[in-house]
Parts: C-alpha cells; structure tokens; sequence
C-alpha cells in the first residue's frame, strides 16, 4: 500500500510553561519510523491520566485535550493536518505497564486546510474513506522507559491492514 511507506508517528506534549517568565516551552516531537506518518497526539489526556495511578478506571477521550494529527514531508516541505472525529479510551492500571489506549479514527474527517488535498487523501490513492471509514489503534505494551518516559507499542490498522508500531512519549 502506497500511503503505508516512509512515515513516522509522533507523540508530543504540550502546554508546558516556563515558571520564571510564564511563556510557552517549545518542545519537539519525539519521533520513530513506522508505516505511516500520522502524529497521535494524546496531548495533556494522556499525559494526566497516566500520571496519576492512583485513579485506575477507563477514561473516554476528551476532544477538547486531545488531538489525532500528522506530519507528511512531501519534496521540501512538510504538510500537516488533522482528524477531526475520533474516539477512544484511556485504561488506567495500577502501574504503567497494565495500562492501555484504544483510538478510532474517521478517516473522512481528514483536514489540511487545502481541499483538493483533503479530496486527495481520502481517495483510494490513501484512505479510501468510503470503503474503510475507520483507522484504529489499539495499544498491546506500555513500557516505563525512564523517571519521566514510556514507550507504548500497539497495532495500527488502516484500510484493513495491520501494523505493528511503537510511539514514544513522555509524562510531564
């Protein structure tokens, strides 16, 4: 599949605040090759509830912390955009490695503020979001890689293909 070569997930958090001026800290994604260039950003809904084991439970996906994105380079630039429909879940075990994440994607709510491109990528050139309008990710490992770092391996399913991909992040 096409849409599925030379691509990377990123995972990155944000809303960090230098303390001594009050500004916004930029940070760079992390980032690991995999079959698609999609940044699944779990931003603060993540990030909050896998800080804090001592609320074990399943959480639903606020839409309004959390947002599905991606990063494609094509020739010398690089085009990003969104989904903007989604849902999912957050599991919460008693320590990291327990935990899980669950995200279903629309695939039609694909936005990069150009709708020829928008049309494009849900052609069956990409997506194909009239015969496959849902991607999905299911989690299968949760590592504690360091004090403040995780690795969350898992399966990325997009037109009814499978893979195996790694995302790494970090508990801010």
């Amino acid at each position: 599949c096409r849409a599925l070569r030379h691509q990377t997930f990123d995972v990155a958090g944000h809303g960090l605040l230098d303390a001594s001026h009050r500004r916004p800290i930029a940070r760079r994604p992390q980032r690991r090759e995999v079959g698609l260039r999609v940044a699944l950003v779990l931003a603060d809904e993540l990030r909050r509830k896998l800080d804090v084991f001592d609320r074990a439970g399943t959480y639903e996906l606020d839409a309004s912390h959390t947002e599905v994105g991606f990063v494609a380079r094509h020739m010398l630039t690089k085009t990003r955009g969104r989904f903007t429909e989604f849902s999912g879940s957050i599991e919460i075990g008693e320590t990291p490695e327990s935990s899980s994440v669950q995200v279903d994607v629309q695939t039609d709510s694909v936005q990069t503020n150009f709708e020829q491109r928008d049309a494009h990528l849900k052609s069956a050139d990409f997506f194909e979001s009239d015969e496959y309008p849902v991607m999905s990710f299911r989690s299968t490992a949760v590592r504690h890689t360091g004090e403040t770092s995780f690795e969350l391996d898992g399966d990325l399913t997009i037109k009814d293909v499978t893979k195996p991909i790694t995302l790494k992040g970090e508990f801010n």
